[in-house]
């Protein structure tokens, strides 16, 4: 091969190499809802990147294909290139020298092109991304027959040689690849960040698989609930003195739920409970809490029982309480009575108990331990105090100084905390 020919193959491969590794990261970085509307305008752009929309495990595996097949292309003209004495700029006896300095510049080409420039170019890059989707369209319907070839064969592999269940693997798969689209997206945005909230959302919903009802639940001792012997007339005055629209409705005991009471339902004019008590299916509170969701999808309903491992009363938990998860308080615009936190100082707040220590740790950068016994900031008060408070006692507990404000029988309601450190 003569050098003119091995450096136009080279600079061929590392435009290739730079097209690839671009369109992965325009595609990550791009704005879906925008390539759904340009689909709506019927630009072809926006066909071509909207079919991807819907499985971008396989665009990303085969541009990542299109890659490495550029840098193994590249890697073998390079080689025959350096064969090229004229190539030397500079004259080496050693031939150790010789194989250290072509690696040195094969290498500072290969992240030239590989990385810096694809961050540079095509980081939120939707005009470069839409102008050159049709090409990208082309390279994929050439390389996917050779992906989709390779990706049986791993599968295969893993699944009849591993005995690695099929459905799992894909699952986690998919799981992985979107955890690794925020990741790259992230890091993307760093010198031009998209909003904080935005990020959150996200975050949080990935964080969802790995929720349990137990840190979503209303505790049993917060329930607000209503005993089915009680009268449309008590039930009435129920919801204006709580100022709830649900009301669960238990049997004999707060152990014995039977449904709930909506609100709205008083319309109907309903002589008797019974007539309006709508259902709830029991859910113990190590479940996932998209296995809830989609319970709750299912089954059409949108409150279930939470049960503990003793079959007694953990809590309930609402579909709202799972969207909670996701983003953030949502206050009812029925209820009067929103979890406080306030900050009076860089050392000093006001918090109240139901707040959760990973929210306090996550919000305000505190370092509650993770090797807890409690999930909320009154629970982990009285797990360390080993009974309930007084109110305006003072308590340390290693870093911290708490004042309690407010209390009931059950629970720390209201706390002044101080940190030490």
């Amino acid at each position: 091969m003569s050098q003119q020919t091995a450096l136009i193959g080279i600079i061929v491969t590392l435009l290739l190499v730079l097209f690839f590794a671009g369109m992965e990261i325009a595609f990550v970085t791009a704005n879906k809802l925008n390539i759904e509307l340009r689909k709506k305008q019927g630009k072809s752009s926006g066909t071509i990147l909207s079919k991807y929309n819907e499985r971008p495990s396989s665009l990303v595996g085969t541009l990542s294909a299109g890659l490495i097949l550029s840098f193994i292309i590249y890697a073998l003209l390079f080689q025959e290139l350096m064969k090229q004495s004229v190539w030397r700029p500079i004259h080496l006896e050693n031939e150790y020298l010789v194989a250290a300095f072509n690696f040195c510049i094969a290498l500072l080409l290969a992240v030239l092109f590989g990385r810096l420039l694809p961050r540079t170019i095509f980081s939120r890059n939707d005009k470069l991304l839409y102008f050159l989707s049709p090409i990208m369209d082309l390279f994929v319907s050439i390389l996917s027959p050779i992906v989709k070839l390779f990706s049986a064969l791993s599968k295969g592999i893993l699944v009849y040689l591993f005995n690695i269940n099929k459905n799992a693997l894909e699952n986690y798969f998919s799981k992985a690849k979107v955890d690794q689209f925020y990741r790259i997206g992230k890091s993307m945005n760093e010198n031009n960040p998209t909003p904080e909230g935005n990020a959150r959302l996200f975050e949080n919903a990935l964080s969802l698989a790995k929720t349990t009802v137990r840190q979503c639940l209303v505790p049993r001792t917060e329930i607000i609930a209503v005993p089915d012997t009680i009268t449309i007339a008590d039930l009435r005055q129920r919801f204006l003195d709580k100022n709830v629209s649900r009301l669960v409705v238990y049997k004999e005991s707060i152990d014995n739920i039977i449904g709930y009471a909506h609100q709205l339902d008083l319309f109907k004019k309903p002589k008797e409970l019974s007539e309006i008590i709508l259902p709830v299916f029991i859910v113990p509170e190590s479940m996932n809490a998209i296995n809830l969701m989609t319970n709750f999808s299912r089954e059409r309903k949108s409150v279930a029982w939470v049960v503990d491992e003793y079959g007694g009363t953990a809590g309930i938990v609402t579909m709202e309480d799972i969207i909670q998860e996701i983003f953030g308080d949502i206050h009812d615009t029925t209820s009067v009575n929103y979890l406080v936190e306030k900050k009076l100082s860089d050392r000093e707040y006001i918090f109240s108990g139901r707040l959760e220590l990973d929210y306090l740790n996550h919000e305000y950068a505190l370092d509650f331990p993770a090797n807890r016994n409690a999930e909320t900031l009154s629970g982990y008060i009285i797990n360390h105090n080993k009974t309930i408070p007084k109110l305006n006692d003072h308590i340390i507990i290693e870093d911290y100084e708490f004042e309690i404000l407010n209390i009931t029988d059950t629970r720390i309601d209201k706390v002044q905390m101080k940190v030490l450190r």
